[in-house]
């Protein structure tokens, strides 16, 4: 039996306050586990959403050089006479109450 003059540590009076230190510390710990765990998740979230946007913007890139670079290559810019009158003929054709010119080559 301990002695009257180094009473025990840990009795009746302390045991409840001891339990509500371990508690409060066990919550602090999973609750700082939980918000570590949701920021790392939104962590992810946002490195994958900025990786698919610059995927996106790469995309967006090829497919304005491709329109550049067949802009540029593009001959034919000008309708030919066949073309002309191949548009005219529908034109007249779907709007028969419209008059539509005859298309004569000039030279």
């Amino acid at each position: 039996m301990p002695s009257e003059a180094n009473p025990p540590f840990i009795n009746r009076q302390t045991l409840i306050p001891i339990g509500l230190l371990v508690a409060v510390v066990m919550s602090a710990i999973a609750g700082t586990w939980k918000i570590a765990s949701a920021l790392g998740d939104f962590q992810e979230d946002l490195a994958k959403r900025d990786a698919n946007q610059a995927l996106r913007f790469q995309r967006i890139e090829l497919k304005i050089e491709s329109l550049e670079g067949a802009i540029q290559n593009d001959t034919k810019n000008d309708w030919a006479f066949q073309d002309m009158r191949a548009w005219v003929e529908v034109l007249a054709a779907r709007n028969q109450s419209m008059s539509v010119p005859k298309v004569e080559k000039v030279r």
